[in-house]
């Protein structure tokens, strides 16, 4: 079975915002939520030129990358999937949000890593 890193870091490019507000939150403690929508700003900012400047270009320049050309693995796909719906209301239960998050991005880096390209 193959790992494809790199079809699932392009396709799970929610990690570079997630990076961000982490960063931010560490650097800037803000426990009244008041920079919230500076934050989530420069999060759009960012994920916008991430998305112009690096995934687009090099989608149209290798189309086996592109979502519509990918094959699944459905028994393995629904087995994580479900694993990761037990335990992000596991973890939304018990208010530990972010973890549930996390869990949530890992599963689906997961699955399309999993993914292997049409012939």
């Amino acid at each position: 079975m193959h790992f494809d890193f790199k079809y699932a870091l392009l396709e799970n490019s929610f990690f570079v915002p997630l990076i961000i507000l982490i960063i931010l939150q560490e650097l800037f403690p803000n426990d009244d939520n008041r920079l919230l929508f500076v934050e989530l700003a420069l999060l759009l900012l960012a994920f916008s030129i991430y998305y112009l400047l690096i995934q687009r270009p090099f989608i149209q320049k290798n189309p086996s990358f592109k979502h519509s050309n990918r094959c699944y693995n459905d028994k393995l796909s629904f087995y994580l999937k479900l694993l990761a719906t037990i335990l992000i209301i596991a973890f939304f239960v018990i208010d530990q949000y972010l973890i549930g998050y996390i869990i949530m991005m890992l599963i689906w880096f997961l699955i399309d890593g999993l993914s292997t390209a049409r012939n």
